[in-house]
């Protein structure tokens, strides 16, 4: 990580104040993904919830509006596009 000058820090769990992003993200998975996942379908293996998983983020990142004040209903990659990253990947 030195290398690309990534500086690494800690963080208590569950810590709205220093990680709200990723604690919302963590349950719009469990709730948009995992628990209506797990009612409708029993998985056989643990590729076949992958292959959900990859599929709901590629909603997320590409298809799904988001709400937040970051966002303000734009989609995800919207926002990366407009933003200071001027090397951004083509949609897949």
């Amino acid at each position: 990580m030195k290398q690309n000058r990534i500086r690494h820090t800690k963080i208590k769990p569950r810590t709205p104040q220093s990680n709200g992003i990723v604690e919302r993200f963590n349950r719009t998975l469990l709730e948009e993904l995992y628990q209506i996942a797990m009612m409708k379908k029993v998985y056989s293996s643990l590729s076949e919830l992958q292959d959900d998983l990859d599929q709901f983020i590629y909603c997320y990142n590409f298809k799904r509006t988001n709400q937040g004040y970051r966002l303000k209903g734009k989609i995800p990659y919207q926002k990366f596009l407009n933003g200071k990253r001027k090397y951004a990947l083509p949609e897949p």
